[in-house]
């Protein structure tokens, strides 16, 4: 999906700047949208900011910028009226575990699979029930 398509669709992408230039950015879907590589592929809870494609740049690695990104996305997001946000992190992304970890994110579930139509879930022990369903 091109930038110009995820505009269209309601999403949004924050920079992160240092001294004017960029050093990271992330995509949210407020939508209520779970995104595929070419399409939404399912529909989140309306009250979900769903956070993705969250990217620092290589030389500004280590510094937490993701974390700080992360933080002012859901607290704008609140600010717009949403109660949760989610993100889906690949299980050996460590880096992007420790960011999100620090902002206060849980892992409540873990991605089985991903169909067209259908997100198959498996939950974290002593985690919530699953709350997303395609």
């Amino acid at each position: 999906m091109n930038w110009q398509r995820r505009f269209d669709l309601g999403h949004r992408c924050y920079l992160a700047l240092h001294n004017g230039e960029p050093v990271g950015f992330g995509w949210v879907c407020p939508a209520g949208w779970l995104i595929g590589n070419e399409q939404p592929v399912g529909s989140l809870a309306r009250d979900v900011a769903f956070s993705y494609d969250g990217i620092t740049c290589e030389p500004w690695r280590g510094n937490r910028i993701a974390s700080a990104r992360l933080a002012y996305i859901f607290h704008e997001m609140q600010r717009q009226g949403f109660e949760r946000s989610c993100l889906l992190i690949a299980d050996e992304n460590r880096a992007s575990q420790r960011s999100t970890a620090l902002v206060g994110y849980r892992r409540t579930e873990s991605v089985v699979r991903i169909h067209r139509w259908m997100m198959i879930l498996r939950t974290i022990e002593g985690g919530p029930p699953a709350e997303v369903l395609l």
